[in-house]
């Protein structure tokens, strides 16, 4: 189905549907979701998946999901450089994981 701009319907509910995975850190959820979706999207506010996950309250799960999607997006070079060379931390507005 598509959108007054020809702009498919079905997609960004997919989208959606990752942000709202990832923000409730349902891991299995997300990697389904990531088979159908690439990782680089957005959400409506311009944030990227990292950001996303940065958000989730247990530094635990957070770290994991992170890194799972570190590890998935070729475009967060910089990111999987930090996470490698920078003693492991990521700080970004004032959110870290380890």
């Amino acid at each position: 189905m598509l959108d007054l701009f020809g702009n498919s319907l079905k997609s960004e509910s997919l989208q959606d549907s990752l942000f709202e995975a990832i923000i409730q850190c349902k891991y299995k959820r997300v990697k389904e979701l990531l088979r159908k979706i690439p990782v680089t999207v957005r959400n409506a506010e311009g944030h990227n998946t990292l950001i996303a996950a940065l958000r989730v309250e247990d530094e635990y799960r957070r770290d994991r999901l992170f890194r799972y999607l570190v590890k998935r997006g070729d475009n967060f070079r910089w990111v999987q450089q930090a996470v490698k060379g920078g003693g492991g931390r990521v700080e970004v507005q004032g959110v870290q994981t380890v």
